[in-house]
């Protein structure tokens, strides 16, 4: 028996079930240049594959927003200009042009020093690994094959490898990768799922097929458990749902002080769908709607109509109250289609409501795109790191 600790708990909740072991198959690229008379068909090769990611893409879109930056990672022009520049100047077999070009734009994301963003780098893979799949012919796993209750562990888990996910058969995630702003953190967080990131060797140290423990909330991982041991988890487990059973009647009664003060919940979001997530709860509305995700997620700056769409949904699900930030860019959160300009000082410097007023014309798209949505709800809008009476006038004015 092993007990092993864990730093990144990125959904609560206790587990004793045994491991899926989710592997990927070997997506190495082929080796080797091409010769001229072969630059076409590598080409085609590659709008193939890319035509058909964009067209499942498309699809997932539809039914959950996070692969809608994927779509547009995936029609991006730099990313076929790269893959095409490296088939017809370097002559790299289709394989090795995407490979490499989806190593670039990984990179560039990675070495971001907002978190969020360093995340983003899984996502421009998860193109990257279906693109492959698609080149190759290799099918991709499948989390919809599961027909018993599982831990599923991996070295990482994308998007796409989310899917399928079924909360009635997959109790619990651990991956030896990934961060707590991941979107298999976020996804699974979601859907009440119990999840550790970040367990750097878990893979060597577990069997597929064999039971462990786990405390999400503790991050405890109990490898090869004695009988004793299950039983402590098992109580614990059937302790903590107790609890959680008691807490989600609790949500339908009002938020009252002992001396009567009425107090007003309202969740702090990202996007349209952590507010989705957060209905149940009963919150009274929106406090805070970070809306510099609609432009970090994004490879280039959004238009007016586009945050229109976003902003009006929201509204229209938090209709008691929704406050939108304005775009609060700069400091640690960079874009990945926009160079800033390197300060002593960035948390201090040229950021949030500054940015928007030097960009005025950008900044008027956001506040229309908001002024449109307020039709469909109550909206107010928060102008990011004020420090002087003028820029408030300023952007009032616009």
């Amino acid at each position: 028996m092993e007990q092993i600790r864990v730093e990144k708990t990125a959904s609560r909740g206790i587990v004793v079930e045994k491991v899926y072991m989710y592997l990927e198959p070997d997506l190495t690229p082929a080796t080797g240049t091409i010769a001229d008379d072969q630059v076409q068909a590598e080409i085609e090769k590659f709008e193939a594959a890319k035509n058909a990611v964009v067209e499942e893409l498309g699809q997932l879109a539809e039914k959950n927003e996070i692969f809608a930056a994927h779509l547009e990672i995936a029609n991006d022009f730099m990313l076929q200009d790269g893959v095409e520049s490296k088939i017809k100047d370097s002559k790299s077999n289709v394989e090795q042009a995407i490979s490499n070009t989806i190593d670039e734009f990984a990179m560039i994301f990675a070495s971001m020093d907002d978190e969020y963003m360093k995340e983003r780098a899984a996502d421009v893979r998860d193109i990257g690994k279906r693109m492959m799949a698609v080149v190759k012919g290799v099918k991709l796993p499948d989390l919809g094959v599961l027909t018993e209750p599982v831990v599923v562990m991996a070295k990482d888990m994308y998007p796409s490898d989310t899917v399928k996910i079924n909360p009635a058969l997959v109790k619990g995630i651990i991956t030896e990768e990934g961060g707590v702003t991941s979107h298999v953190s976020i996804i699974a967080k979601s859907l009440g799922i119990p999840t550790l990131v970040g367990v750097k060797g878990i893979l060597s140290k577990v069997d597929d097929g064999e039971y462990i423990c786990m405390d999400a909330g503790e991050g405890i991982i109990v490898v090869k458990p004695d009988e004793d041991t299950e039983k402590e988890y098992l109580d614990k487990k059937a302790a903590y749902e107790q609890e959680r059973a008691r807490l989600e009647g609790l949500r339908s009664t009002p938020a009252v002080t002992k001396d009567g003060k009425r107090i007003y919940l309202c969740a702090n979001v990202g996007n349209v769908q952590d507010i989705r997530n957060a209905l149940p709860m009963n919150i009274d509305g929106v406090g805070l709607f970070r809306s510099e995700f609609l432009y970090m997620q994004n490879t280039h700056f959004p238009t007016e109509e586009e945050q229109f769409v976003v902003y009006k949904e929201a509204a229209e699900l938090a209709s008691q109250e929704l406050t939108i930030r304005t775009l609060d860019i700069g400091g640690d959160k960079e874009l990945s289609y926009y160079e800033f300009e390197k300060e002593e000082n960035p948390f201090l410097g040229w950021r949030a409501i500054r940015i928007s007023l030097d960009m005025k014309d950008m900044f008027k798209e956001q506040l229309r795109a908001i002024l449109r949505a307020s039709a469909f709800g109550h909206v107010r809008i928060m102008f990011p790191m004020i420090i002087a009476m003028e820029e408030l006038k300023n952007a009032k004015h616009l």
